[in-house]
Formats: C-alpha cells, sequence, structure tokens
C-alpha cells in the first residue's frame, strides 16, 4: 500500500493512502438548467437597475457620486471646524492661565526688587552724610 504526505499536528507525515474500491464516490448533482422565465426575470432585473436613479445610467452613478463626495466635504469640514475651534478656545484659555500666572510672579518680583532699591537707597544717603 502506498502512502501519500498529510498534515498532522503542524508537521507533515506519511500517512497510508486509502484504497479506493473503499472510497464510494459521491452521486453526480445535476446543475439545474435556466427557464425561460428565469431568463426573462433577469433581464428585467437589469434593465430595473440600469435605469434607476435619473435618465441615463452613467450620468446617475457620477451626479450620486458626486452628491456623495459633497456630504462628506461638508461633514468633515464641519467636524474640523468643531474640532479646531476648540483647541483653539482650548488653548487660549491656557495661554491666558499662564500670563496671569506670569504676572502675579512678575508683580511679586517687582514689589521685591522696589523694597531692595529701597533699602539700598537709604544705605547710601546714610554713607552721604
Amino acid at each position: 500500500m502506498a502512502s501519500q504526505p498529510a498534515v498532522v499536528d503542524g508537521t507533515v507525515k506519511d500517512v497510508p493512502a486509502i484504497p479506493s474500491s473503499t472510497v464510494s464516490a459521491a452521486p453526480a448533482v445535476p446543475k439545474p438548467e435556466p427557464a425561460a422565465s428565469s431568463s426573462a426575470a433577469a433581464a428585467a432585473q437589469s434593465t430595473k437597475t440600469s435605469s434607476s436613479g435619473s435618465a441615463g445610467g452613467s450620468g446617475s452613478s457620477a451626479w450620486s457620486r458626486l452628491v456623495a463626495f459633497t456630504t462628506g466635504l461638508g461633514v468633515s469640514s464641519l467636524w474640523y471646524y468643531y474640532t479646531i475651534s476648540t483647541d483653539v478656545w482650548h488653548s487660549t484659555a491656557v495661554i491666558e492661565n499662564s500670563l496671569a500666572e506670569f504676572r502675579k510672579d512678575t508683580a511679586a518680583t517687582n514689589r521685591e526688587l522696589r523694597q531692595r532699591i529701597a533699602a539700598l537707597e537709604h544705605q547710601v544717603v546714610a554713607l552721604k552724610k
């Protein structure tokens, strides 16, 4: 008896061949022949699909593509306008908070420097006397 290669558990192994006398042939299934009514229905279906939409099959396809494109363009434009608008408002708020903190720090630093300058001026006046 001859053996033939087969994949078992992910490895190729030689498996004994099954004798053809023990294998029963599957009965042949005849193909159904198309009836005249089904071909007429198919022709009517193809006519129906080609004439759907406005007059002219290719024109309606181009028109529907243009409408779909402009709809997508409008929706995406609105989405990105909203996204950019919220990003700008958020960035503006962050910058304004940063500037407010900077003003506080600058005011405190200026106050400290003015006090030190006033103390130095008093020391200069005292040294001149």
